[in-house]
């Protein structure tokens, strides 16, 4: 079956009462999108900014009468457009750009319907929570993973998203895991991966008031500003010469999470992947490999 899209541009203040309109008038989703050149980097903690401008997209079924809601669109709304949509497999052209991809020289990632050779492997499609490998903080908490010796020791993903780290941690051979998040969604994401992917043992999710003990290996990879509140917390939870693992950073905020972490932490050299970096340190004299 065909579909009306309808895309309208409005200012981040309309876009609450926008919404309850359209789904009021039968839209079967409604997504956001920036209609400028104004990425949102770090938003404040507990919030969920908008940009100042927002392109609202609708979906309704192609016998959806629209003639009501377009002339009130029109006469308040800029940029108001209706399209026909042919129908076809939605789940297949969100995933036609994501490929297989090789981290190190051993573990892939994957989405469903593709085969990848033998060894360390996670299954894992878009959703919900963040975390596919396409973004370079992902990549480069991937390609360090992917060149440790994880055997005997327990790792915590802190931030875990959809748990492709954690994931991947397990498949690399970690002796345990521990999966956390803020996002109810994460947390909810993560344990669907893990039965998706056969995960068996030592691999737990949960949320972050629930974790106890220390770990050998701490994986962060959020924001500069929760990077920068959680440090007594991360720092905490190492084992003794426990490594930490820190990404979702900026190279123009490095020097300040070196400095806040550099009492306890010993770093060694940053891994920069576009304007990001990783950070890896250890509680000991040492830096981390």
């Amino acid at each position: 079956m065909p579909w009306q899209n309808l895309s309208v541009v409005v200012t981040s203040d309309a876009v609450e009462r926008l919404e309850v309109l359209l789904r009021s008038n039968g839209a079967v989703s409604v997504t956001m999108v920036d209609a400028g050149e104004n990425p949102i980097f770090e938003p404040d903690l507990g919030t969920t900014p908008l940009w100042a401008q927002v392109k609202l997209s609708a979906l309704f079924p192609i016998d959806t009468n629209l003639n009501d809601l377009e002339y009130t669109l029109r006469s308040n709304c800029e940029r108001f457009s209706v399209e026909t949509l042919a129908d076809q497999d939605w789940e297949r052209v969100w995933l036609k750009d994501f490929k297989p991809q090789c981290f190190g020289d051993r573990l892939w990632i994957y989405p469903s319907g593709f085969s990848v050779p033998d060894g360390p492997s996670v299954c894992l499609d878009p959703g919900l929570a963040f975390g596919t490998g396409d973004h370079p903080t992902t990549k480069l908490c991937l390609e360090w993973l992917s060149t440790q010796e994880l055997r005997d020791h327990d790792v915590l993903d802190y931030g875990c998203g959809s748990g492709i780290l954690s994931l991947a941690a397990h498949k690399l051979g970690a002796s345990s895991v521990t999966a956390t998040d803020i996002d109810p969604q994460a947390i909810q994401a993560c344990q669907l991966n893990a039965l998706r992917n056969d995960v068996s043992g030592a691999f737990n999710v949960c949320p972050p008031e629930s974790i106890g003990g220390q770990y050998d290996i701490v994986v962060a990879n959020i924001l500069f500003q929760p990077l920068v509140e959680l440090k007594a917390k991360l720092v905490g939870l190492l084992a003794p010469k426990g490594r930490l693992i820190l990404s979702g950073i900026l190279r123009s905020q490095m020097e300040v999470i070196v400095d806040r972490y550099g009492t306890d932490i010993t770093f060694s050299p940053a891994k920069e992947l576009d304007d990001w970096v990783l950070l890896t340190g250890s509680t000991g004299s040492t830096p981390a490999n």
